[in-house]
């Protein structure tokens, strides 16, 4: 969508759109919505653009199936004990990392009915929680998605990202588009001192025969 474009009034299933309540930190517009339940959400604009409920209606059908039907062993009940875990209990394996460094958990989802309401099911055993789009950014629904393991190699502190035409993008995916392997491509940009944009995209001569 434009970044233009003005949600208020809009009313998507059982959302309506209130008013515009200021941007995030990287730029994206923000939006109160209001549930027919009663429930007020905050949501950026492709949330508040696709989202038809506050998650109400999904929340109170789990609320049985936790209980009833084993999910409290399901891959996406352990995921999200972990993130609860890493980012409030000081004593947890890798708090540091999380908590410590001021991560939180959104209050949205104390409780694994919510979560799963704005999140749904894990896809996969292949799959996990990944902070997106800002990677040092909390666990709340605007910045969290579902994401393979390469998805979330390619999203940690240490993966560089070149800017192309406004659009942030991992460095080596972008270096793979231009037959430049990623052994050159960091020989160039951290031996050598070539700026990020040339050291992804200039083109890598062959040695004539």
């Amino acid at each position: 969508m434009g970044k233009n474009i003005d949600l208020t009034g809009a009313t998507i299933g059982d959302i309506t759109v209130v008013a515009q309540v200021g941007v995030s930190p990287r730029g994206r517009k923000r939006w109160l919505c209001r549930c027919k339940c009663g429930a007020e959400v905050i949501r950026e604009t492709h949330a508040a653009s696709k989202a038809k409920s506050c998650g109400c209606a999904v929340a109170k059908r789990l609320r049985e199936s936790v209980v009833t039907h084993g999910q409290s062993r399901s891959r996406t009940y352990r995921i999200w004990c972990g993130i609860k875990t890493r980012t409030k209990n000081r004593n947890a394996t890798g708090y540091d990392h999380y908590g410590g460094r001021g991560v939180r958990l959104d209050p949205r989802w104390d409780t694994y009915e919510q979560f799963v309401a704005d999140m749904g099911e894990c896809p996969g055993p292949e799959w996990s929680l990944d902070r997106y789009p800002d990677r040092d950014g909390d666990y709340s629904p605007d910045n969290c998605r579902w994401a393979t393991r390469r998805q979330q190699a390619m999203n940690t502190r240490r993966t560089v990202f070149v800017t192309i035409d406004g659009v942030e993008r991992p460095a080596q995916d972008v270096a793979a588009e231009h037959g430049v392997n990623y052994g050159a491509f960091k020989m160039r940009y951290y031996i050598l001192g070539w700026s990020l944009l040339d050291a992804c995209t200039k083109p890598v001569r062959r040695k004539s025969k």
